[in-house]
């Protein structure tokens, strides 16, 4: 497992981190939503455009609804 440190060496998530603080000023950069950031990134590929829809959503969602939701898609699109 990655430390909390190492995490936030990824571009990705530094990138998620930078953009979800501009609507959720509160998020702190634990090691828990540090490896759900990381999480999310992963499932959608670290598409910068990607990342940058994900973060804006930090608005209304919070980091585990974001990544259920994704799971969730993800097991729905590749189904069958």
């Amino acid at each position: 497992m990655l430390s909390q440190e190492e995490i936030k060496e990824f571009e990705a998530v530094q990138l998620f981190m930078e953009r979800a603080f501009l609507v959720a000023p509160k998020l702190q950069p634990t090691l828990e939503n540090l490896q759900l950031v990381g999480a999310i990134c992963k499932k959608i590929e670290g598409i910068p455009l990607a990342i940058e829809l994900a973060a804006s959503r930090m608005s209304i969602l919070t980091l585990e609804q974001m990544e259920e939701r994704l799971a969730s898609l993800l097991t729905l699109l590749t189904a069958g």
